[in-house]
């Protein structure tokens, strides 16, 4: 055994007997761990280890015969958002397996083996394939699913990239990726996100409101689309004045719109008087709509994962918004960024009249799988969003201006107007004054 101190030349670490070399080591060799045990030694894997034990395949990963393991990084898992936090309830373990095996190629590939020049799909666990691609000898190695009409069935706008590879394990390899790659055919609905997000009072309150298509990813009613959802509540007297006419647009047609919520949590609603708004539909209808956003479902998706395209001061009408066939002038959000990644969500035009309730925080955020629409034509397809979610740590309140800002116009030119009159008044007084013809004596004259 050679100590920590012995200098060799390489002529003495080589022993030849016979037909046979022997290479001295300073060390024993041992042999390599599982996957599992070779994720563990490494901190930046503590969430795809998590996962395997969530979704009880620690067992068969271990022990599966020649297996490439693309295991994502801990910020990959993060960026998943509320999908993860769906993926990791113990209702969704069926999905979460196959996410973990959508991972896993099915036979030994190094980074060698990997193409250059172009693509190649490889068979995974999951049974459905991915793909790997790298363009030239020195560029990076990218990883995606499969794709429909040149669209990721997946939704995610961007590719991973391998970032470290073939460390080995006792069964095959591991390579380090960037992002969590979702199998084809994982469907992740709004619904789900809000499950995700622990959201139990907001789903109570979209179904009071009679908006569970929302949640299911259905069309909207009829009665929704042309307003006269709101017409019939005034007509009971419980909003607004009877009987008012809807002069409002009509909303736009279902295929055109991703419906994103605003999602304030279960400790938000607990300092509101819920009571009231189960009582009073009206009021539920319009505290709803103000957290629902529709955006057009054929913008380009975030690359980011989330729901809508945030920069700072972008603002995006809700429902409840009148040029969304809502009722209120005060019917848009704005975006403003916090911190370095943080959001901030407000009333566009409030003027912190009801404080918190005017802004939040987001807190959290998901994005629901999106779908495929074929064109008129028939040949072409379109990637259409679904939405999602965007918790938040306060509930938005509808705005109201004060009294001032309302009317404040209306005393501000009766009070111009009073000081135009009283000015105008006093100058043609003046100038009669100024014009009067008054009597002087005459020198001698008598009375």
């Amino acid at each position: 055994m050679l100590g920590s101190d012995t200098e060799l030349t390489f002529s003495e670490l080589v022993v030849q007997v016979g037909d046979s070399i022997i290479y001295l080591i300073s060390s024993v060799l041992e042999p390599p761990a599982s996957v599992i045990n070779t994720a563990v030694s490494d901190l930046r894997l503590s969430t795809f280890v998590a996962s395997i034990y969530a979704a009880s395949l620690d067992q068969n990963l271990s022990t599966a015969p020649a297996v490439s393991y693309l295991v994502p990084d801990n910020s990959a898992f993060t960026s998943l958002g509320l999908v993860m936090s769906y993926l990791l309830l113990p209702t969704s373990r069926t999905e979460l397996r196959s996410v973990i095996q959508y991972h896993a190629i099915d036979e030994l590939v190094y980074l060698d083996d990997f193409p250059i020049g172009g693509s190649r799909r490889y068979p995974t666990l999951a049974g459905a394939e991915i793909y790997l691609e790298r363009p030239a000898l020195n560029s990076s190695l990218t990883v995606h699913g499969p794709t429909i009409g040149g669209l990721p069935a997946n939704g995610e706008t961007r590719d991973a990239k391998v970032t470290e590879g073939d460390i080995l394990t006792a069964t095959g390899a591991l390579h380090i990726v960037d992002q969590v790659e979702l199998p084809p055919d994982l469907s992740i609905s709004i619904a789900k996100l809000l499950r995700g997000a622990k959201a139990n009072t907001m789903v109570d309150l979209v179904r009071a409101a009679n908006m569970s298509w929302v949640l299911e990813g259905k069309e909207p009613p009829a009665s929704f689309l042309d307003g006269s959802d709101a017409v019939e509540l005034r007509a009971l007297g419980l909003g607004g004045k009877k009987g008012k006419k809807n002069k409002r647009p009509k909303r736009r047609a279902p295929t055109d719109r991703a419906y994103t919520i605003l999602c304030p949590t279960d400790k938000a609603f607990a300092r509101l008087n819920l009571t009231y708004y189960f009582s009073n539909p009206f009021a539920l209808s319009e505290l709803v709509k103000l957290h629902i956003i529709p955006t057009n479902a054929f913008a380009p998706l975030s690359p980011d994962g989330r729901p809508i395209v945030l920069t700072d001061e972008i603002a995006y009408p809700t429902l409840l918004d009148i040029n969304e066939g809502g009722d209120s002038k005060y019917g848009s959000v704005a975006f403003r960024r916090w911190g370095d990644d943080g959001w901030l969500v407000g009333i566009k035009s409030a003027r912190g009249t009801n404080g918190e309730s005017d802004s939040a925080r987001i807190v959290a955020y998901g994005r629901a799988t999106p779908s495929f629409l074929n064109g008129d034509d028939g040949s072409s397809t379109r990637l259409s969003a679904s939405g999602g979610v965007l918790t938040i740590d306060s509930v938005l309140l509808p705005y109201q201006p004060g009294w001032l800002r309302r009317f404040g116009w209306i005393v501000a030119l009766v009070v111009i107007g009073a000081a135009v009159s009283v000015c105008v008044g006093l100058l043609m007084w003046k100038m009669w004054k100024g014009k009067k013809v008054t009597y002087e004596r005459l020198e001698g004259e008598e009375d």
